[in-house]
């Protein structure tokens, strides 16, 4: 709401996903105010805001794409036209990971 309904009074989003071979593609859309060009790039960087000092700390999704890449093993991209859409993949099944304290 912060972000992507600044200034609207109501809005939609849209949750879909679809199976894709060994992973699952889920996307996340809205019809909000979407995210300017340069903002685009820096999305995923921590500490990245456009409402600091407004309830904005530029790290939620930092750590998303930090949870989706690096622990779940998956994908996350972004687009913004009109409203914004995540695109995130995940594989079906969790990569296993070599935990080299217990081997």
């Amino acid at each position: 709401m912060l972000h992507g309904f600044d200034g609207k009074q109501e809005g939609a989003i849209k949750i879909r996903f679809n199976l894709l071979g060994d992973e699952v593609r889920i996307l996340f859309s809205d019809d909000g105010v979407g995210v300017k060009e340069e903002s685009l790039k820096k999305l995923f960087d921590p500490f990245y805001t456009t409402k600091l000092g407004k309830g904005g700390s530029g790290l939620g999704l930092n750590i998303v794409h930090s949870i989706i890449t690096n622990l779940m093993g998956g994908d996350i991209h972004v687009e913004s036209r009109i409203g914004t859409t995540f695109e995130i993949k995940l594989p079906l099944v969790a990569q296993h990971k070599k935990d080299n304290n217990h081997e």
